[in-house]
């Protein structure tokens, strides 16, 4: 894994920023799978999502855009949180 600044892809995202804080993005080598942590600020928890590329010519992403694949909330720790995406990314990408 190796880590990403998330402006560099389109990934469509909704939410409002005020309640949320992403606190790191990774890519497997190829890129075709994405993950975040991301600290609650209203509950202090932890959640996380792991994102893939969609397919060419997808009517709803458009080409190259990413969509959630796998997420996971509620985790007490920003280590828990961190060490869940990187194995459902590993997952996703075989």
């Amino acid at each position: 894994m190796k880590t990403i600044d998330p402006s560099d892809y389109f990934i469509p995202m909704t939410g409002d920023p005020r309640l949320h804080q992403n606190l790191g993005w990774w890519a497997t080598e190829d890129e075709r799978v994405l993950g975040v942590v991301i600290l609650d600020l209203v509950d202090h928890d932890f959640s996380w999502v792991v994102l893939s590329q969609a397919d060419q010519g997808d009517e709803f992403d458009g080409h190259g855009a990413y969509r959630a694949v796998n997420l996971g909330c509620s985790c007490t720790s920003e280590t828990e949180a961190r060490n869940r995406p990187f194995e459902a990314m590993k997952q996703e990408a075989n």
